[in-house]
């Protein structure tokens, strides 16, 4: 007998990306519900929650909540599925709690978030870029519903549904391009947001007096 010779490839599953949540449940007549919470109590995220009688886990991948507009994930460290809704910041550093409300009870359980050791950015330039991030989030927010309408109102020029369009893209490149690496924006994107914001107004404005027109014939 010869033996074997050839190539042989193992592939193991990587360990999920992210605080892992588990817990178990005696029964599947309650949903539970698991949600993140920062240092004040403000919510953070709402967590996919599984029903299964016996053990279950959740992934907290560390983020804020998703944001209402399309995208392909920030690379190769988020467990979300590719082409679903574009995923929120990453938190601040700190002490967050797991909250774990099911069938009238609630558990709580702390979890503690640091920075990437291999992050060279200073403390300043940190703060700058994570706030420059939920600036971007904050406007991806409440543009989405807006966009999204002004793509279904049938009073809309089509020409301006085009600009609608291309500011989802341009808002979401510019979440996705200042999320890949921690540091101070350029001057370039700073410069880009500005001119998105007023975009965001100007289009909203233009939804504002299609629904009126609508209104009135």
């Amino acid at each position: 007998l010869k033996a074997h010779a050839g190539d042989m490839t193992f592939r193991g599953e990587n360990p999920p990306n992210g605080a892992i949540v588990d817990y178990w449940l005696g029964t599947t007549a309650a949903a539970p519900v698991v949600t993140v919470h920062d240092a004040t109590g403000t919510l953070v995220q709402t967590l996919n929650a599984t029903r299964t009688k016996g053990v279950n886990r959740a992934i907290w991948n560390l983020r804020h909540a998703e944001l209402p507009v399309r995208g392909g994930g920030f690379g190769d460290d988020d467990d979300a599925p590719r082409g679903g809704n574009l995923p929120g910041p990453y938190v601040v550093p700190g002490i967050y709690t797991v909250r774990l409300a099911v069938a009238g009870k609630t558990l709580e359980q702390k979890v503690t978030v640091k920075d990437d050791p291999r992050i060279d950015a200073t403390p300043a330039d940190r703060k700058v870029w994570s706030d420059f991030q939920m600036q971007v989030a904050a406007t991806i927010r409440q543009w989405g519903p807006v966009g999204d309408t002004l793509q279904k109102a049938p009073t809309v020029d089509a020409d301006t549904k085009r600009q609608a369009r291309e500011l989802t893209s341009r808002l979401s490149g510019l979440m996705g391009a200042t999320g890949r690496w921690v540091g101070r924006p350029t001057a370039d994107q700073q410069s880009e947001f500005t001119f998105y914001k007023e975009m965001v107004t100007k289009l909203s404005a233009a939804l504002t007096s299609s629904s009126r027109f609508s209104m009135r014939s």
